[in-house]
């Protein structure tokens, strides 16, 4: 058979055999609508929201993992997807939180090597239907008698007239009440006072909640934060003096200050662990104190743990106990 005859008749064995054998595709994922805007929402309404996720390939396609921006949740995602079919990938948002424009993002890790992170977002504009002024308390207060006070006014342009049915404080030493706002129809106030007398030295954050008969915003969440400062404040608030080897004797200090306007004069100090030496130095006269704490050569090796006790002249503040701990090598 002459040379040319026989290439031609492979290169039109090969062409066959190429027709006759399918074209063979992995698993494909591909999502038709990746970004979702759902317009308008009120405020502390959920956004429920599935992305529909094809497999446009010829093998499985695997969900491996499905993980979500801060304010969305991932309630369900289907975890294999056979060749031609769809799945689905559930986001959750929580509007709660959230004011004007927002965009949460889920994003979603297959076994598609082309296309192995896919990033699905869900869009909105978060508007507060019942409106509230100022729209948030807080309370930066010294911690005493009295009490501290905050109003805030609630209205709406939408839906029926406004009504307050309940208000919860989240915290037993903040009171909450509501009343009508003079006589202006569907007006609310709702009054915050704060026990400075209870309310315990530290942060707080959370949030006053208000019951309405809007329709769409049955309940309205005011937010709360502040500080309550202590009459004496120690810092460090905790004396962690860590590993010490004791060839010497290794000193440190606390800063004492008096938070009033009155002059604080401190009367003594103490240390329950043995071979920790305490004094007081004045630095401002009244105001500001220094607590030195010397650590003793000859310390029992180990861990110890105990109290730095000081008394003052305040009658607020009479004891003011810091958390010592520490290891002797």
């Amino acid at each position: 058979m002459p040379k040319l005859l026989s290439v031609s008749l492979s290169l039109m064995i090969l062409v066959a055999a190429s027709a006759a054998s399918p074209t063979f595709a992995a698993a494909r994922a591909v999502v038709e609508q990746p970004t979702v805007d759902v317009g308008k929402v009120a405020k502390g309404e959920k956004i429920e929201h599935a992305f529909k996720l094809r497999n446009a390939g010829d093998e499985t396609l695997t969900v491996r993992e499905v993980k979500a921006s801060c304010g969305c949740t991932v309630a369900s995602y289907d975890k294999e997807i056979a060749a031609g079919e769809t799945g689905e990938i559930s986001a959750v948002v929580s509007t709660a939180n959230f004011n004007g424009p927002i965009a949460k993002s889920v994003t979603v890790f297959t076994s598609d090597s082309e296309n192995p992170k896919i990033t699905l977002v869900v869009k909105a504009t978060v508007e507060p239907l019942v409106q509230v002024d100022p729209g948030y308390a807080r309370f930066i207060v010294l911690e005493g008698a009295g009490t501290e006070s905050n109003r805030q006014t609630l209205w709406t342009a939408d839906g029926p007239e406004l009504e307050v049915r309940a208000v919860r404080s989240p915290f037993p030493y903040l009171k909450a009440s509501y009343s009508r706002d003079g006589d202006e129809k569907g007006r609310w106030q709702v009054a915050l006072e704060l026990d400075r007398n209870r309310a315990p030295i530290g942060p707080m954050a959370d949030f006053v909640e208000v019951e309405t008969n809007h329709p769409k915003q049955r309940v309205v969440k005011i937010p709360v934060s502040g500080f309550i400062r202590p009459v004496v404040s120690v810092t460090p608030r905790v004396a962690d003096l860590g590993s010490r080897s004791l060839e010497t004797a290794f000193t440190t200090t606390l800063d004492v200050r008096n938070q009033t306007d009155a002059a604080i004069s401190l009367e003594s100090v103490s240390v329950d662990v043995a071979g920790i030496e305490a004094a007081i130095e004045e630095v401002e006269q009244g105001k500001v104190y220094k607590i030195v704490l010397t650590l003793t050569p000859g310390m029992t090796q180990g861990p110890f743990q105990g109290k730095v006790q000081i008394t003052t002249s305040s009658r607020r503040r009479p004891l003011v106990e810091v958390d010592l701990s520490g290891t002797v090598l």
